[in-house]
C-alpha cells in the first residue's frame, strides 16, 4: 500500500458493524443497524465487504432494538418501524422475468412494502444540476412512500491507508431506510452513515466575487477598491483564469501572486482559484520538473493524471495543491463535470486540508456524498428569471438530500439580458440564501456591480448586500 498520511488513514473501529446485529448466510448478509435503516448484501462468493467507501464513513452503530426469528428456511427481522421477510440464501429478487420477492420489507402501520429494484416512483427527488438551461434531478432521501433506498454496489472502496479501490460490482449492497415520516431520524441515520456535513469558515458566509475574466494584478486591486469605495463589503474572491490555457500554471500577469494575497488578506478577503480536471499535466504544468522525477512520462510529455494511483495523487497534492496553500491561497473552486472524478478529488482535497481549520473546497454535484465534502455550486447559468426561479428549486429541494450549501452565481453567468430588477432580485435572494456569490461572463456587457446600475438599483442591492453582512452572526450562530 502506499502511504499517503495520517490524516487519511481510515479509523478502522468505523469500518464493520455490531456483530449481535448480523446475520449472515453462504451468499447473503443482513445487518441492523437503526431501527429505521438496514444494510442488504448478497454475494455469489460468500465475500462481503468491509472497507469502508465512497459512501459509507461510519457502520459502527449501537445496537438498536429489534426481534427476530429464523429457521434453516426463513428470517424474519422486526424493529418499531418495519418488518423484514428473507427466503434465506435465496437471489433479492429472484430472476428477472417474473420475480419471486424472496425479500421483502414491510412498513408497519401501512400496507407499503419495500422490495430489491422497487421504483420508489413516489420519490421527492432533488435538483442535482443544470445541463442546457434543464435542471436535472435524481432520488433524495425522501418519499411519500416512506422508504429509500441508496445503492452502494458500486464505486470505490477507501482502504486502509485513505486510497481509493474500484469495485467489482458483482456484490449487492444497498441500504434502506424504512422511516414513514420521521423525516429527522432517517436524515440522522442518514449523517451518522455517510458523515456529517464539515463547518464552514465563517468568511465563506459573506460576498464571494468572480468573473470569467483575465485581470492583471493592478486592475483586479482597482476593482475590489471600487466595493470599498462604495461601502460594499467582500469576504472572497474566486479567481477564474489564474492559468495560462494550461492547467495549473500562474499566468504571466501573477508573478506577484503573493503581493497579491498579502494585498487581499490585509483587506480581510480570502483568494480563491479555480483547478480544471483533466486527464493529463501537460509539459507547462506548474511544478513539471518535479512532477518528471516521480511519475512516468508519455513520449508528448504528457503525463497521466490517474485519480486511482495514490502515487499520482499524493503528486499532485504536493506539488500542486501544497505549494498554492504556502501562497497562502485559502480555497479551490473544482472544475470538473464528470461527477465520479468529482467525487474522488472531493475526497483527495478535503482530506488533505482537513489537516487545516476547516476546509472550504467548492465543486459541482458528485452525486455521492453531495453533503459531505464540499460546497456545491450550481455551474454556469443563463441570465433569466428561469435562473432566479431555478435558483430557489436548488436550495429548497437540496435539503431532501442533506445538502446544506449551494453556490450559485447570483445575477445570472452569461446570455439572457441585463435588467435592473431581475438584479435586484437576484440580489435579494443571494442575501438570504446559504451562500453569497456574484459571478458572470467577461463582457463588460454584465452588470454586476451595484453602482453600474441606476440610483435606486444601487441603493437597493447595496443595502441587501449589507444586510447580509448584519445576518451573518445569526448564520454562524446557526
Amino acid at each position: 500500500m502506499y502511504e499517503l498520511g495520517d490524516n487519511f488513514k481510515v479509523d478502522l473501529s468505523k469500518t464493520v458493524s455490531n456483530p449481535d446485529c448480523m446475520f449472515t448466510g453462504q451468499n447473503y448478509r443482513i445487518t441492523v443497524l437503526t431501527e429505521r435503516l438496514l444494510r442488504l448484501e448478497y454475494s455469489q462468493t460468500g465475500n462481503f465487504n468491509n472497507n469502508l467507501t465512497q459512501l459509507v464513513s461510519n457502520r459502527n452503530f449501537a445496537k438498536p432494538d429489534f426481534n427476530f426469528k429464523k429457521n434453516d428456511h426463513t428470517l424474519i427481522i422486526t424493529t418499531s418501524y418495519f418488518e423484514l421477510t428473507y427466503q434465506k440464501g435465496k437471489p433479492f429478487d429472484g430472476g428477472m422475468i417474473q420475480p419471486t420477492r424472496y425479500l421483502s420489507i414491510k412498513l408497519n402501520g401501512t400496507e407499503k412494502v419495500w422490495y430489491y429494484k422497487h421504483p420508489e416512483v413516489r420519490n421527492y427527488k432533488y435538483v442535482t444540476n443544470r445541463v442546457k438551461n434543464k435542471l436535472k434531478r435524481e432520488k433524495s432521501l425522501y418519499s411519500l412512500d416512506g422508504f429509500v433506498s441508496i445503492n452502494d454496489s458500486y464505486g470505490y472502496n477507501i482502504l486502509q491507508n485513505g486510497e481509493i479501490q474500484k469495485k467489482d460490482g458483482k456484490s449487492i449492497d444497498i441500504y434502506v431506510f424504512m422511516y414513514n415520516k420521521d423525516f429527522y431520524y432517517c436524515l440522522n441515520d442518514y449523517y451518522n452513515l455517510t458523515g456529517y456535513p464539515h463547518m464552514l469558515p465563517r468568511y465563506t458566509l459573506g460576498l464571494t466575487l468572480t468573473k470569467n475574466a483575465i485581470y492583471d494584478q493592478y486592475s483586479l486591486v482597482r476593482t475590489l477598491q471600487k466595493y470599498e469605495e462604495h461601502g460594499i463589503p467582500i469576504s472572497c474572491y474566486v479567481l477564474k483564469n489564474w492559468e495560462s490555457n494550461v492547467l495549473y500554471e500562474f499566468n504571466n500577469n501573477y508573478t506577484e501572486i503573493d503581493k497579491l494575497v498579502k494585498y487581499l488578506n490585509g483587506k480581510n478577503i480570502r483568494l480563491g482559484l479555480t483547478l480544471k480536471d483533466t486527464d493529463y499535466f501537460l509539459t507547462n504544468t506548474y511544478n513539471y520538473d518535479l512532477f518528471k522525477q516521480y511519475l512516468p512520462v508519455l513520449n508528448d510529455g504528457k503525463i497521466l493524471f490517474d485519480i486511482s494511483n495514490p502515487k499520482v495523487v499524493d503528486a499532485f497534492l504536493k506539488l500542486i495543491i501544497h505549494p498554492l496553500y504556502a501562497k497562502n491561497i485559502n480555497f479551490f473552486q473544482l472544475d470538473s463535470s464528470n461527477p465520479e472524478r468529482t467525487s474522488i478529488l472531493d475526497y483527495y482535497l478535503y482530506k488533505d486540508y482537513n489537516k487545516k481549520i476547516r476546509s472550504f473546497i467548492i465543486s459541482q454535484n458528485p452525486k455521492i456524498n453531495p453533503h459531505k465534502n464540499s460546497i456545491l455550486y450550481s455551474g454556469e447559468s443563463s441570465v433569466n428569471w428561469t435562473t432566479l426561479k431555478d435558483i430557489s428549486k436548488f436550495n429548497i429541494s437540496g435539503a431532501d438530500m442533506g445538502i446544506s450549501y449551494w453556490s450559485h452565481d447570483f445575477g445570472g453567468t452569461t446570455g439572457g439580458e441585463e435588467d435592473a430588477e431581475l438584479y435586484t432580485r437576484f440580489m435579494q435572494l443571494g442575501t438570504f440564501s446559504p451562500l453569497f456569490r456574484i459571478g458572470s461572463d467577461e463582457s463588460k456587457y454584465y452588470k454586476r456591480e451595484p453602482w453600474k446600475w441606476g440610483i435606486s438599483t444601487s441603493q437597493i442591492a447595496s443595502y441587501f448586500i449589507n444586510l447580509r453582512y448584519k445576518l451573518i452572526p445569526y448564520i454562524y450562530t446557526e
